[in-house]
């Protein structure tokens, strides 16, 4: 019986466990000379910013697949903390993930979008093979990785790089979108400061920041969005999330949004005994709910 454990265990941590870092681009179409290169000068520095996605497959496919943004104020991606860890989560749940390392704007607002765009076309190439269903791919974000995620799902529409010819002619548009305490606006009063500083730079015009306040882009089209917050975030106030859902509810698209009294930010998947430590469990309900077939 032990025996059988140890071989059941290792063909989970065979299927789930090890995860395989993988291209985002065609090597032709990622280069200097590219829109989108990978080089950037700042400074009188150049620093290479590699942009791939880590993947984890369930031992069992449930057909529905998620690309994860995790934040990091657009000036690092904490891929550990709002990627591995809630990549294991949902694998263990039956979804398929791509936890996606962007690159960085500094001040490039369509660099992180083309990436995020790519990765959801590319999953959909991939479906088959992945056993998930075309049109049951999302997009889920923290934090900075949030407003990625809410730009992927109100700016579908204005590809900014679709040059890659595996991916030229596939639909970017995220089938529904996971907004976990997420920068939205990035008007003055509420946005994350230094968020929109590296999306941005450090004088934005008008038409750059009513642009990228994605409240203001939802359409009919948007997709269903599960939005959660805590009231005591210090660092991205909920008034994001509050705007994004409430412009939602007046286009009349589909939601659902968690506001907890006590959470702080950036808790991920920690366990501290609060309320929201069991977000995950709503969030699987909803994706039950709405997307999943089970």
């Amino acid at each position: 019986m032990k025996e059988l454990l140890l071989v059941i265990s290792i063909l989970f941590v065979v299927k789930v466990g090890l995860a395989q870092k993988n291209s985002l681009w065609s090597a032709d179409k990622y280069n200097e000379s590219s829109v989108l290169y990978n080089k950037v000068k700042l400074s009188g520095l150049i620093s290479n910013d590699e942009s791939y996605y880590v993947e984890y497959r369930p031992f069992k496919a449930n057909g529905v697949g998620v690309v994860i943004c995790p934040g990091g104020g657009y000036a690092k991606v904490a891929i550990d903390l709002e990627g591995t860890k809630v990549a294991e989560l949902l694998t263990k749940q039956g979804y398929t993930v791509w936890v996606l390392k962007y690159r960085l704007p500094y001040g490039r607002s369509h660099v992180p979008l083309s990436d995020v765009q790519q990765a959801l076309r590319l999953m959909r190439v991939k479906a088959s093979v992945l056993g998930i269903d075309a049109d049951k791919i999302g997009v889920m974000g923290f934090s900075a990785g949030g407003h990625l995620a809410s730009t992927a799902s109100t700016h579908f529409d204005d590809p900014v790089f679709d040059g890659d010819p595996q991916t030229a002619q596939v639909s970017c548009r995220p089938a529904f979108s996971i907004l976990i305490y997420p920068v939205i606006s990035m008007e003055e009063s509420i946005t994350h400061r230094g968020s929109r500083k590296n999306l941005l730079g450090l004088h934005p015009t008008d038409v750059q920041i009513k642009a990228f306040s994605n409240d203001l882009s939802i359409g009919e089209d948007t997709p269903p969005t599960f939005i959660l917050h805590a009231d005591d975030d210090r660092v991205v106030s909920s008034l994001n999330s509050i705007a994004y859902y409430r412009r939602l509810k007046v286009v009349g698209i589909s939601s659902e949004m968690h506001i907890f009294p006590k959470g702080g930010h950036g808790f991920g998947t920690k366990q501290r005994g609060l309320s929201v430590d069991h977000w995950m469990d709503l969030l699987v309900r909803w994706l039950d709910d709405h997307v999943s077939d089970r």
